[in-house]
């Protein structure tokens, strides 16, 4: 599965001032759909790429997978 834990412990980031809301909302719906394991494999790839493209998206994707996680916990 392309959507992977990623295990190392790093604090939160500041996202980019530019992404709007619905950006941010899509993106949140998307890494969620992956963590489901109900992603497509369009989701799958995207989610994958983005990771890659800059650190502060590691930061951002870890964050996520945290409260995901966290939320089966409760």
């Amino acid at each position: 599965m392309l959507c992977f834990l990623i295990t190392n412990s790093i604090t939160p980031i500041n996202m980019e001032s530019n992404m709007n809301m619905n950006n941010r909302m899509n993106l949140e719906y998307t890494l969620i759909r992956c963590f489901s394991n109900k992603a497509t494999p369009e989701q799958e790839m995207f989610v994958q790429q983005w990771v890659s493209q800059n650190p502060d998206n590691i930061f951002y994707y870890q964050k996520i997978q945290r409260l995901w996680i966290q939320r089966i916990d409760l």
